[in-house]
C-alpha cells in the first residue's frame, strides 16, 4: 500500500503526463517525472508506463507538426 507521500508523488506524476498531453513541454515533464520517481523508489515500477505515455504524446506532437507545416 502507498503512503501519503507516494500517493502525492504518483498524483503529481500523472498531472505532469496530463500537462504534457496538453503540450506543456514534454522534455520538462519527462525530467520532472524522473525526479519525482527518484524521490519515491516504490513508484519505480510505474516509470515505464508514465514515460510510455509521454513518448506517445511526443510522437503525436511530431506528426502534428509535420502535417501542419512550418510555423505551426
Amino acid at each position: 500500500m502507498f503512503d501519503d507521500d507516494e500517493v502525492y508523488a504518483l498524483s503529481h506524476a500523472r498531472l505532469l503526463v496530463e500537462l504534457a498531453e496538453a503540450g506543456a513541454g514534454l522534455a520538462q515533464a519527462r525530467a520532472d517525472l524522473r525526479e519525482i520517481i527518484a524521490d519515491h523508489p516504490d513508484l519505480q515500477e510505474r516509470l515505464p508506463e508514465l514515460e510510455g505515455r509521454l513518448d506517445y504524446y511526443d510522437a503525436e506532437e511530431a506528426v502534428f507538426a509535420a502535417i501542419s507545416g512550418p510555423g505551426s
